[in-house]
């Protein structure tokens, strides 16, 4: 059994690691965040461009916000009055540059920003643990992504160094749309694992965000989202066994 693990989820992917050689399994290479040339490992379409992954889910008609390669246009904006620059790489949200006119925008173009994606007033933010592919079509947890310290907020999005910690959603209160929506995400991407970042905006639509490869189970998670990692861990072994 070989894992070949995302430097950025180095601690979480050896935590699985462990967990899957723990339960006898001995056959089969994993991706966890990293692309491999090889068809038969499981994720083998991990990680790659953020770009296109969301042309890819665009195209498979998953929920995203509106994208742009070209600068947003007056009529983009009278849409949709922000739009964020995003770089094709990026961890942690620190690429996200804020246009607010067509001018802007084109101006964070010149400056090596890669495309753009309009900002979706949020209701809520919820992170959904799935598996699929090879592993079956499994539901492992859902998180809402919550503001736990409003004087880390210092900077465009929503994530643990500014001040948002992931909270489990209780089984009777998981969002159905979402859940669903994130199956048909991993299936877009020829996934057979993933967490999906999504918000609902104030009419109900949910939408995806970004689809992660390589999850962390940080404290900020309180601690539920390694019963995820144990859930995947299994998942695993069941399809290592098989081999």
């Amino acid at each position: 059994m070989r894992f070949l693990i995302a430097p950025t989820s180095r601690t979480t992917g050896r935590a699985l690691e462990r967990l899957v050689k723990e339960r006898g399994a001995t056959k089969g290479e994993v991706c966890y965040g990293v692309r491999s040339a090889d068809g038969d490992a499981l994720n083998a379409r991990a990680g790659g461009s953020k770009l296109l992954q969301l042309q890819m889910l665009q195209r498979a008609n998953v929920p995203v916000p509106p994208l742009r390669l070209a600068a947003p246009s007056e009529e983009d904006f009278g849409l949709w009055p922000v739009w964020y620059a995003r770089r094709a790489q990026h961890h942690g949200g620190t690429d996200i540059a804020v246009a607010c006119q067509a001018d802007e925008a084109a101006w964070r173009l010149q400056a090596g920003w890669a495309y753009f994606t309009a900002r979706i007033p949020i209701m809520r933010e919820v992170r959904v643990w799935a598996t699929a592919g090879r592993l079956g079509v499994h539901h492992l947890g859902t998180f809402s992504k919550d503001m736990a310290n409003p004087a880390a907020f210092r900077r465009t999005g929503r994530n643990n160094k500014n001040g948002f910690a992931f909270n489990v959603i209780p089984k009777a209160d998981i969002p159905r749309d979402a859940v669903s929506i994130t199956q048909r995400a991993l299936e877009a991407l020829g996934l057979d694992f993933g967490a999906t970042d999504m918000v609902e905006d104030y009419d109900g639509a949910w939408r995806v965000l970004e689809v992660n490869t390589a999850p962390g189970s940080a404290p900020s998670h309180d601690g539920r989202a390694r019963q995820c990692v144990r859930l995947l861990a299994d998942h695993i072994t069941n399809w290592s066994k098989t081999l």
